[in-house]
């Protein structure tokens, strides 16, 4: 019974051993995959559209959807409106890909400057940037 076990355990491992060899070879011989991106797309990403969410920091109702409102007529792909935690002074731009091309064009479309871009990579959220409305949003494009 032990000479059984013995040769059993020999050929699988054998059979394991020239598998794992195989696969080592053909390995060396493959040509690695190509995984650049076109500077094209790496510059404008891999649609037209920049999806961003936009949260109130103001404290006054209503602002959030007047931007989306705003920035959907504008092109931009506005997936969620929300409120800040917090409630802050002047409105930024949150860079959430290290897409600075994306928060540049969302700056431009609100009148901020381009210096209110922060970055803060969040790849979970699926978005481009978030855009956060403090209190000087009387000073932004968008129409109250």
């Amino acid at each position: 019974m032990k000479n059984i076990i013995l040769k059993t355990s020999i050929i699988v491992f054998s059979i394991t051993t020239f598998f794992m060899l195989l696969s080592f070879i053909l390995r060396l011989n493959s040509t690695p995959m190509d995984t650049k991106i076109s500077e094209v797309t790496e510059k404008t990403g891999f649609n037209n559209k920049i999806q961003l969410n936009v949260l109130n920091a103001s404290g006054e109702k209503g602002i959030a959807s007047k931007a989306r409102n705003y920035l959907r007529d504008l092109g931009f792909d506005v997936v969620e409106i929300g409120n800040f935690d917090t409630m802050i002074d002047s409105t930024i731009v949150l860079d959430r890909v290290g897409d600075r091309i994306s928060s540049y064009k969302l700056t431009k479309a609100v009148g901020i400057d381009e210096s209110r871009i922060l970055t803060a990579i969040d790849s979970s959220l699926y978005l481009r940037a978030t855009l956060v409305l403090g209190k000087d949003f009387s000073k932004l494009r968008f129409k109250l």
